[in-house]
């Protein structure tokens, strides 16, 4: 299971390393993407993503420690996505000749072994994904996706449109309450982050409006309740809602909350094969093959990102469904601090383990040398008799 990645310790110490210091300065690049993410979400992201490229491509487990190395290096080398995501092309070139023991990499017909492996399980029997939330997975299992037809406040938040509007000012949720469909993405990146900020506008109320400078943008990805709370009492103020209106608002977000159990849900992602959407073929894929001299450019090209915003408006059968769900930004941070704690205590117990031991010797010792001395002590007595005739 993908999701039984994130238990792994070097795992979770690099997921602490991108959310440090270290990585906010890595270049944002000029797609529209890019301008959605925080630098943080980014780089987590970004890692996601080659875990699951590496899952679906290279498969075996046998050089994932390597690979997660190799990934740290890459985070602190590079200092822009673009680069990041070419050096992860060039790494699951690498590790697939090691997988099929392919040692000249500057061989063509080698080269064309890799390309076409990776083309075969990235595209034509790959996935596209659709982040959604986790409350409705078992319907999900059970009936199929259908687009839109979730138990959602629609109409309650049509009223909070309307709300802002009339006070000139734009909620931001940027959603059409009346479309009948979703959007799916190849991009199993931009998968986690809408998986991580769904329903996305719920997301763009409590955190995600670009107009409120001072937000805290990690907020919902945090299922930070607070912090959530405290972006929308920042935006109603900008708006100038009365009391009444503000009332209204954060009693419809509170309920929604609770709807979706925001403060427990995962990143939940919907996957479907490619060919289901009939588009498990790259148009550029001859010319590809024909430029094979530089392998990594070429699986670059292969694992970029090509459609973010296909619009399914029908039913997909939940025997055409797959699912991943990766735990949440506390539980990941949890289980890094209870590893600390593990650590930790295995080490007091040892210490109190070594300090017992030392103490116990310390007896031993002590009743070891007043045997001694008693012995000493009762043979000088005894010569002391003899001499005296006792």
């Amino acid at each position: 299971m993908f999701d039984e990645i994130f238990k792994r310790k070097d795992v979770c110490d690099l997921i602490e390393e991108l959310f440090s210091y270290n990585f906010r300065n890595i270049v944002i690049n000029n797609s529209a993407s890019d301008f959605l993410l925080s630098s943080n979400e980014r780089a987590l992201f970004t890692f996601f993503d080659a875990l699951f490229k590496y899952k679906i491509i290279v498969e075996t487990d046998i050089f994932l420690d390597e690979y997660i190395v190799q990934l740290r290096k890459l985070f602190k080398k590079m200092n822009n996505f673009n680069d990041i995501n070419l050096g992860i092309s060039k790494l699951i070139g690498r590790f697939c000749a090691l997988k099929f023991n392919i040692e000249n990499l500057d061989d063509e017909i080698s080269k064309r072994e890799i390309l076409q492996y990776i083309y075969n399980k990235y595209v034509v029997e790959g996935y596209f994904f659709h982040g959604f939330s986790g409350v409705y997975k078992e319907q999900i299992k059970m009936y199929g996706f259908n687009p839109e037809q979730y138990q959602h406040l629609y109409p309650r938040f049509i009223e909070i449109e309307k709300i802002f509007a009339k006070h000139g000012f734009k909620s931001g949720m940027n959603k059409n309450f009346d479309d009948g469909y979703s959007y799916f993405t190849d991009s199993f990146m931009m998968a986690c982050y809408y998986g991580s900020n769904a329903p996305m506008y719920f997301y763009r109320l409590l955190g995600g409006n670009l107009e409120i400078k001072d937000c805290d943008r990690e907020a919902y990805f945090k299922n930070d309740y607070l912090s959530c709370f405290g972006n929308l009492n920042k935006m109603m103020k900008k708006a100038g809602l009365n009391d009444f209106e503000k009332k209204y608002v954060t009693k419809v977000c509170c309920d929604e909350w609770k709807a979706l159990q925001k403060g427990l849900s995962n990143i939940n992602i919907l996957m479907v094969k490619r060919k289901t959407l009939g588009l498990n073929s790259l148009r550029d894929v001859d010319y590809i093959f024909n430029s094979v001299s530089d392998l990594g450019d070429c699986i670059y090209k292969i694992l970029n990102s090509r459609f973010d915003d296909i619009v399914v408006d029908y039913k997909l059968e939940n025997f055409n469904i797959e699912f991943i769900e990766i735990p949440n930004y506390k539980f990941l941070f949890d289980v890094r601090e209870s590893q600390a704690f593990e650590i930790t205590s295995k080490n007091r117990i040892a210490r109190i383990r070594e300090e017992r031991l030392n103490n116990t010797y310390g007896r031993v010792s002590l009743l070891i040398l007043l045997g001694s001395l008693f012995i000493t002590l009762g043979v000088i007595i005894s010569i002391i008799a003899i001499i005296r005739g006792v």
